[in-house]
């Protein structure tokens, strides 16, 4: 796709959320907060970065792609994830259905990680990360 057509494309596709902005501050709210009925955010850009928009989020997801595993193992993929900062948003992705969590009553206690379907539906997302990040690095070396 050719950079013209990208520029029009895009330029359809904000039409449509500055018309929400508009709207927005005219009812006297804060334009940044444009919030559906579902209180997801109006931007479906902010939507996908409120799911996985932060360092380690893409990470861990980009694990699950490969199928369950168990914490130690995502602490040991990620490299320099602390225990409690994997914790959090291990929980937090479970909260909004991107992944199960299911523990074993063993000892010592296993608890397993896996996508769920809505979890899988953003392997594009982080496909289009991980050929973007190739590509940038090969334009670098």
């Amino acid at each position: 796709m050719n950079s013209r057509k990208i520029v029009e494309d895009w330029s359809g596709r904000l039409e449509a959320a500055h018309r929400m902005q508009d709207e927005a501050k005219a009812r006297g709210e804060v334009p940044g907060e444009v919030v559906l009925p579902s209180g997801l955010p109006a931007c479906p850009v902010a939507t996908t970065i409120a799911m996985v928009g932060n360092r380690w989020r893409p990470q861990i997801l980009r694990e699950l792609l490969s199928g369950t595993k168990r914490f130690g193992e995502l602490q040991c993929a990620l490299g320099g994830v602390s225990q409690k900062v994997l914790t959090s948003n291990l929980r937090e992705l479970e909260e909004v259905g991107v992944l199960t969590r299911t523990a074993y009553p063993e000892v010592p206690p296993r608890v397993e990680y896996a996508l769920t379907e809505l979890g899988f539906t953003l392997e594009p997302v982080i496909d289009a990360m991980w050929r973007w990040g190739v590509a940038y690095q090969e334009s670098r070396s």
